[in-house]
């Protein structure tokens, strides 16, 4: 049964009893109809409201993946605080969980509860050997993290950590970004010493190449596509490993951010045009077909981004794809707020 905000309001101050499956689809809409409106006070204070009302609930109806859920919802629009206090009455409940004890030390980091986290981080590692791929990916991260907080990396530690993550769960292609990231972040010497050659980039594109033979790699496809977009250097890989991102993340819940996919494919392909325009001579002016092929792709690829109209790279790129109609004098065909100023010189 659908469940609105004052339905389950009503239904908590007469019996103290909260499901948090509801709680996690009035969020859901809650967020939702922030992003709907400029002034959204009054939506944030229906959310401080609801979890107040979770905080001071006599009964919590849910399992370990309710609260996971709950904490989800808030962690993805920022709100680390409550996502953590939602985990904290989860462990109460299920100690043994390791979902939510890896979940708190992924947004434990983000509100300065460094102190709670190497509390959870201990007990996370008495069972190790009940860990699955989000405890291996979060513990790994936060060992990383801890870095940022003036704790010394233990290389061996983490080193030893990846290996097993490698080992016990290979089909998961979060077990080889971990690998890159880890790469990437430790000492060269020690990297050379414990991995020989291999970076975070040569990581990366043997999973993005199939050798290890993952059915779907949607995070690595968009690690390395980023990676070659932030390098400057093969934009139309970096396109076609995108374009395989997205089929292989339709997802009921998403593990990837699907705005930011085509907004960066938006700015592979202008830089594909840049490369392009560069090679044209006076012979093959009268015939910029291609070019405008490839203006109308970033174009396509930015009317979906923009579809998350409240999204921050979203907004910043907008006088960036203004700046392109009036200089390619190609318009802009989605609306979405952008002039078409051309200016014929």
């Amino acid at each position: 049964m659908s469940m609105n905000y004052e339905t389950i309001i009503n239904i908590c101050e007469r019996t103290g009893r909260v499901t948090l499956e509801h709680v996690q689809e009035v969020l859901e809409r809650l967020y939702a109809e922030t992003e709907e409106t400029g002034d959204a006070i009054e939506q944030y204070c229906k959310i401080d409201t609801l979890i107040e009302q979770v905080f001071t609930a006599k009964t919590l109806i849910g399992n370990s993946s309710s609260y996971h859920n709950v904490a989800v919802v808030l962690a993805r629009n920022e709100a680390f605080d409550y996502a953590c206090d939602i985990l904290e009455l989860g462990i109460k409940k299920s100690a043994t969980s390791v979902d939510l004890l890896a979940d708190y030390l992924n947004y434990g980091c983000r509100c300065n509860r460094q102190e709670k986290c190497d509390a959870f981080f201990a007990e996370l590692c008495a069972r190790q050997d009940t860990w699955n791929w989000r405890a291996y990916q979060f513990a790994i991260n936060y060992l990383l993290e801890i870095e940022n907080y003036g704790s010394k990396c233990d290389v061996h530690k983490i080193n030893d950590l990846v290996k097993a993550f490698l080992t016990e769960i290979p089909e998961r292609e979060e077990a080889y970004l971990s690998k890159a990231e880890w790469l990437k972040k430790m000492p060269q010497s020690e990297r050379i010493s414990l991995w020989g050659e291999e970076t975070y980039e040569s990581v990366l594109k043997d999973v993005t190449d199939g050798k290890y033979r993952l059915k779907r790699t949607p995070k690595c496809d968009l690690n390395l596509a980023d990676y070659y977009y932030s390098m400057g250097i093969n934009f139309m890989e970096s396109f076609n490993l995108l374009e395989r991102c997205k089929k292989d993340s339709i997802e009921i819940q998403a593990s990837i951010n699907r705005t930011y996919v085509y907004l960066l494919s938006a700015l592979c392909k202008m830089s594909i045009y840049y490369e392009k325009v560069k090679d044209y001579d006076s012979k093959r002016a009268g015939d910029n077909s291609e070019l405008q092929a490839i203006a109308h792709d970033v174009y396509e690829q930015f009317h979906f981004a923009s579809l998350d109209a409240s999204d921050l790279y979203v907004r910043n790129c907008r006088q960036l794809i203004e700046l392109f109609v009036c200089e390619t004098e190609e318009p802009y065909p989605y609306g979405d707020g952008i002039e078409n100023r051309i200016v014929s010189l």
